[in-house]
């Protein structure tokens, strides 16, 4: 151990000099307790966490005014997610040395975890002015801002970092980040790619590699990305969601590769916490009033939001009892217009997997709802551990999420037919009708007449995420646009299509494909209502595949659009266009190849009289259907959630 001299800084982390602190009192103990700092310090390093905290706690007792051990074992506490008693361990670090600017910044860091991002600002500014020429501080700061969704301001944070540090992976990564939700894809890029070229084992910018390389369309290259990332580090849960997520994009995989990834998924994450499963106590009484929880980080103005909304209005309140436990750190007017549909609401931004199951526990949830799957804000490793008698997936990824834990997956006849229930880990909970349910929009406009009658010309169009649009769904608009003379597509979607940068790419796309630049339009960012109002300008929506739209389709239904769909099986993903069209008795709009499906665009294009008819009772055909039957759709998800639970009843009566 370095030999302390009386003028260094004291290793307590008190700012003053060793002399005047800890040297002033019992020398032999002082020497002890920066023992005990030292040896933690190297537990830390390594998985002996719950030892580290002990010999912190051993540093403290010998010396109660060990700055630094206050702060270790608060870092200590946090990397176990146990944030409580690790902001307890700051706040003592500062109530003896307020100007201890690690404290400060471990603050920001755990404040952050919490979703309390105006509080981590706070204390990201302070840890600043206390020691303005260390980049860590300016790293918080900015990611912090840029969960705000400040991000000018973070921006601005991040490249003072990399002007003290220029080779700061954690700030190219973020500043990365930040580009890519702005939609510059290809300084996201850029930026990954430094940090990688730095260390070529940083995993977090081959994780995020894969975003951006997908919205430009090279789905395989951002799958080869996540692969390399597993490679270094094959438990890394976020990477596997992304991964397991990636490959519905793709056109080249199959159900079978999909279905396999989840399957590891599974063996890798979900088997090792089997063993925390426990017998449920709760009342076995078929009848009884139940609990029904929804875990997910959409309880808000998200298409999951969107289409809870409708349903939790009708729900019988004497029959289920709702809980909501919200991953996300947001709340936005849909969440504060659903809030009171819940008994209880319970933010769990930050909160261990095991703490979460105790909660969940301690409410006593019988029916217990993932409305995430694989995407972000998941919890499936809570689900893992079974906290419910019956769990469900339902609506955020529609597809298998791998897991023993999880019962059922919500479904109806289209969108999981019998001959694919092979490719789901989940029983088969299919209501009669449709799995999902579609809330008009709360203001009016009207449907105009097709432009074609006007402009004399089909225009194609797609607002569907660009992420969607792999290369054989190019091809394949490729071949509609050459096989209808003087037809036009237009795509929208906001952030990607107000960059130059990211219209050329799409434009080179399908130049490749001899289609004339001129004939390919670009809208990008606009209000809802006018997002609405873009459908006057287009006579076809084109549904992607294989992942297909839902929200997109029913939205442009509403404003007298019919979407052109292919059925792929591809899990409920590939049937989702499928399901809306035939609901809404549009099946001749379901192709079921893609040679059928370039022949029925043109042939539509072509008999622009059936479009206008078509176009002018969509809207009441759409809110005659169960689509849009809130009540019916409540009464059949009572019935269901019922009669699973009656056959869990009799299947536990003991």
């Amino acid at each position: 151990m370095k030999k302390i001299a009386p003028n260094d800084h004291c290793p307590c982390g008190s700012g003053k000099k060793y002399r005047k602190c800890c040297l002033k009192g019992n020398v032999a103990q002082a020497d002890k307790a920066f023992f005990y700092y030292k040896l933690a310090s190297e537990y830390s390093l390594t998985e002996r966490k719950d030892e580290a905290i002990q010999c912190f706690k051993k540093a403290i007792a010998l010396n109660p005014t060990f700055v630094g051990a206050y702060n270790d074992l608060g870092v200590a506490f946090a990397d176990q997610g146990n944030l409580a008693e690790a902001l307890a361990c700051y706040n003592r670090a500062l109530a003896i040395n307020p100007d201890y600017y690690l404290a400060h910044n471990n603050i920001a860091d755990a404040m952050h975890r919490l979703g309390r991002l105006d509080e981590a600002v706070d204390a990201c500014r302070k840890a600043i002015a206390l020691s303005p020429l260390l980049p860590y501080p300016h790293n918080n700061l900015g990611l912090s801002l840029s969960n705000l969704g400040k991000y000018d301001e973070a921006k601005v944070s991040l490249r003072k970092a990399l002007e003290i540090m220029p080779d700061y992976l954690e700030a190219l990564n973020n500043l990365g980040n930040i580009l890519k939700q702005e939609g510059d894809y290809e300084g996201a890029i850029s930026c990954y790619r430094r940090a990688i070229a730095i260390n070529p084992r940083f995993v977090g910018s081959y994780n995020n590699m894969g975003g951006p390389l997908q919205n430009r369309g090279r789905h395989e290259e951002a799958i080869s990305y996540l692969e390399r990332a597993l490679e270094i580090v094959p438990h890394d849960v976020v990477i596997h969601n992304n991964l397991v997520m990636y490959r519905q994009y793709s056109f080249a995989g199959s159900s079978e590769d999909v279905f396999a990834e989840a399957l590891k998924f599974g063996r890798r994450f979900e088997e090792p916490l089997i063993g925390k499963w426990r017998r449920h106590e709760n009342l076995r009484d078929s009848e009884k009033r139940l609990k029904v929880g929804f875990v997910s980080g959409d309880l808000r103005g998200h298409p999951v939001g969107f289409f809870l909304e409708g349903i939790i209005r009708h729900i019988d309140g004497d029959s289920l009892a709702l809980y909501a436990y919200a991953t996300q750190s947001a709340v936005d007017e849909l969440s504060k217009r659903i809030k009171p549909k819940f008994e209880k609401w319970s933010f769990v931004t930050g909160f261990p997997d095991e703490v979460l199951v105790t909660l969940i526990r301690k409410d006593g949830i019988d029916i217990l709802f993932d409305l995430s799957g694989h995407t972000s804000d998941n919890r499936l490793l809570a689900f893992a551990m079974k906290p419910a008698p019956l769990q469900v997936t339902w609506l955020g990824y529609p597809n298998t999420t791998g897991l023993k834990a999880m019962d059922y997956i919500l479904a109806d006849p289209i969108t999981l037919p019998p001959e694919e229930e092979k490719y789901y880990t989940e029983r088969a909970l299919r209501l009669p009708d449709t799995y999902i349910c579609y809330e008009p929009p709360g203001f009016d406009l009207e449907v105009n007449p097709p432009p074609a009658l006007e402009n004399g010309h089909v225009t194609f169009g797609s607002f569907n995420n660009p992420a969607k649009i792999n290369d054989a769904v190019v091809e394949c608009w490729a071949k509609i646009i050459a096989a209808v003379p003087g037809s036009r597509i237009l795509f929208k979607f906001h952030k990607v299509f107000d960059r130059e940068v990211e219209r050329n790419n799409f434009l080179r796309r399908f130049s490749g494909f001899g289609i004339d630049p001129g004939r390919i339009y670009f809208e990008g960012y606009s209000s809802h209502v006018d997002l609405f109002a873009a459908y006057h300008r287009v006579d076809i929506a084109l549904d992607p595949f294989p992942y297909t739209g839902v929200t997109t389709s029913c939205e442009a239904l509403w404003m007298g659009v019919p979407t052109l769909t292919l059925r792929m099986e591809r899990g409920i993903f590939g049937h989702n266009g499928e399901l809306i069209m035939k609901t809404a008795g549009l099946s001749d709009w379901v192709a079921s190849s893609v040679d059928e499906y370039v022949a029925k665009a043109a042939g539509f294009a072509g008999n622009t009289a059936h479009m206008a008819a078509l176009r002018g009772e969509l809207r009441q055909v759409l809110l005659a259907s169960p689509l849009c039957d809130a009540p019916r759709f409540a009464r059949h998800l009572e019935a269901a959630l019922r009669g699973i639970w009656r056959e869990w009843c009799r299947n536990n009566s003991h």
